[in-house]
């Protein structure tokens, strides 16, 4: 559960029905312990390597979602992130409008880099965690964070994990990277959805190690999820991952060319007339999940691994707008 104290009022605003809180959320009990999911194998830890974000303008931006239970998830998550990781993280939780919360004392104590209270129109730098205010409605834009009320408190923000999400994925496409850790509900499932679908990368914490496992498991059956981890493990993956976001694949026409012609033969479909950059970017991402580094190497992965190729397929059919459609009542 998100720790927060009441703040006094200060101000003769007219009270407003809160969203739900972590409290409410509470009541729903731990789930039973859960067969580990099937997930891409572990990455190599490096924490010596040098920041791997040079170029200040395309570094990943990390969103996280959690709720009841997740402090303890954050700062496990925070622990292990070393401070030249060259990412952004944004964090999202469920905690009531008008009350001053806790994390930036407490994940302070944890996290290698500043945390920053987000206000209106804060810009996002690379090596920062910023915390979203208690009951906001956040959104990135142009690299800035941004609230529908100025003040950062809006009644009845609804899923706010969905909706910072969604945001993200449509300003960063393939430097978006979706985290789901503890909490009851589902928010965060339809975010991390469209996150993959712009070719960005997501997480979905372990039901095993999460206190309260309804949002992660949310996610996970969904389909919207590629690594399932524990918090403490997440900072591996993601270093690597954006280690080999930075690295462009080669532009070997050959090996485009064959990767096509090993999908069409698969699937029967000829996605030699698809449109190259977008049809790129699925590729680089298939690339990114499985840990691969050249496009020579992903020719030889698809070549001995068929169901690669489905995955591929797949994510080539991807329609983006279906991921911001309200599921059926």
């Amino acid at each position: 559960m998100m720790a927060t104290k009441r703040r006094r009022s200060t101000g003769s605003r007219p009270a407003a029905a809160p969203p739900t809180n972590p409290s409410a959320e509470a009541s729903d009990p731990p789930k039973p312990a859960r067969a580990r999911q099937a997930a891409t194998p572990e990455p190599t830890p490096d924490r010596s390597a040098p920041s791997i974000s040079q170029d200040r303008s395309g570094f990943p931006v990390v969103g996280i979602g959690a709720s009841a239970g997740g402090l303890e998830a954050l700062e496990e998550f925070f622990s292990a992130v070393p401070a030249n990781s060259g990412l952004a993280f944004v964090v999202i939780s469920h905690q009531r409008p008008g009350q001053t919360s806790l994390l930036p004392q407490l994940l302070g104590k944890r996290a290698a880099i500043p945390v920053v209270e987000a206000t209106n129109g804060v810009h996002v730098e690379p090596d920062h965690l910023y915390l979203a205010p208690p009951g906001s409605r956040m959104s990135l834009e142009a690299g800035s964070l941004f609230f529908p009320d100025p003040t950062g408190a809006e009644p009845h923000a609804g899923l706010p994990i969905d909706h910072f999400f969604r945001s993200l994925a449509e300003s960063r496409g393939p430097d978006a990277v979706g985290v789901v850790l503890s909490g009851a509900g589902s928010d965060g499932t339809l975010g991390l959805k469209a996150i993959k679908g712009h070719a960005g990368m997501t997480i979905a914490q372990d039901a095993n190690s999460a206190r309260y496992s309804s949002m992660p498991q949310s996610a996970i059956a969904a389909g919207a999820v590629d690594f399932v981890r524990r918090p403490q493990e997440m900072a591996d993956v993601l270093l690597s991952y954006a280690r080999r976001a930075r690295q462009a694949p080669s532009e070997n026409t050959q090996a485009w060319h064959r990767i096509f012609l090993l999908l069409q033969e698969r699937s029967g479909v000829d996605f030699s007339v698809y449109k190259m950059g977008t049809a790129q970017r699925r590729v680089e991402r298939r690339m990114h999940v499985n840990q691969i580094a050249s496009l020579g190497d992903y020719l030889r992965y698809v070549q001995v691994t068929p169901h690669e190729l489905d995955a591929l397929f797949s994510e080539l059919l991807i329609g983006v707008t279906n991921f911001f459609r309200d599921p059926p009542a």
